[in-house]
């Protein structure tokens, strides 16, 4: 049977099932194959894994899509459950989010409907660093142990100025394409140089793209409006060491320790020799794989 909608953004609710004090996580629901359209949904299934070991959950940057994160799979023990997370309103429209929180709220949500309890393993690039900080905050108010790990993803100052990205720059680092792409390209003569290229991104759908990049630019803000909470456990950083123009940290001086007054634990940081915007290839995420080494039993306190 097809599986429950996800829940509406929220308040993340209890989740029923082992009685209170309970060291092992809840039975996962049913492992299933990826439906059709599955690509765009807010649920994107990489690998169902084994029940007893803890999840990965990779939380999608400011481009709203998880695809990238594909790349961790041939680097991780073959036990370890894979899920990323999407925005909503690319797939289909959706309500905009009023805020980070909010949206970590709903993932949070989202997570627990797919795995009931924890432990839990979040790992977000970019935004998606901030918003797996935020959900960690909010699973440890529910009661529960998360790994937390950030992909060259760090708290945007007050005073920094807004910033993003051309679609032409969107295109290049995003979109897998063999052609030029001209520097003044917008949406529409994105999506017209896509479906003539042809090949492995023809499919794309022009309103899913043009949401797409409404959601980036709504991220974007959102981004800079956000404020992180303290959590209270520890932080694993896997910053760019390549500094470009669009690096997060290039012009600012952002690194990992710009998180230290919003993490209670130990911060440790592995740089990987890529820029900002490559965090998402094969070559960063192998580093990644590799660095986070095998599973995490399912049990509380053992690995």
């Amino acid at each position: 049977p097809a599986p429950p909608a996800p829940p509406e953004p929220g308040t993340p609710q209890p989740t029923p099932g082992p009685a209170a004090g309970s060291h092992h996580r809840a039975p996962r629901r049913a492992s299933r194959s990826a439906p059709a359209g599955a690509s765009w949904d807010v649920v994107l299934p990489l690998r169902s894994g084994a029940d007893d070991v803890a999840p990965l959950v990779c939380v999608h940057p400011a481009v709203g899509l998880s695809w990238s994160y594909a790349g961790l799979l041939p680097h991780l023990d073959p036990s370890v459950p894979v899920m990323g997370l999407q925005a909503r309103g690319i797939a289909t429209p959706a309500p905009e989010p009023a805020s980070l929180g909010e949206m970590a709220r709903d993932y949070v949500n989202v997570v627990r409907s797919e795995f009931p309890s924890g432990p839990y393993r979040l790992l977000g690039w970019s935004l998606g660093g901030l918003l797996a900080h935020a959900m960690a905050v909010e699973f440890e108010k529910l009661g529960e142990d998360v790994d937390l790990i950030v992909l060259d993803a760090y708290p945007i100052p007050a005073d920094m100025p807004r910033t993003e990205m051309t679609v032409a720059a969107l295109v290049r680092d995003f979109v897998p394409l063999d052609a030029e792409v001209p520097d003044d390209l917008d949406v529409e003569g994105a999506i017209e140089l896509i479906r003539g290229v042809g090949g492995p991104t023809a499919h794309l759908d022009a309103d899913r793209m043009r949401r797409l990049h409404a959601r980036y630019r709504l991220f974007v803000d959102l981004g800079h409006a956000h404020t992180p909470d303290r959590f209270g456990g520890d932080l694993q950083v896997f910053s760019a060491s390549v500094t470009s123009v669009t690096s997060s940290g290039a012009d600012t001086g952002l690194g990992p320790w710009a998180w230290r007054p919003h993490v209670a634990g130990s911060i440790t940081d592995t740089p990987v020799d890529v820029a900002h915007n490559a965090m998402g290839s094969a070559e960063a995420l192998a580093v990644v794989a590799r660095r986070l080494g095998g599973f995490r039993s399912a049990t509380v306190g053992t690995r």
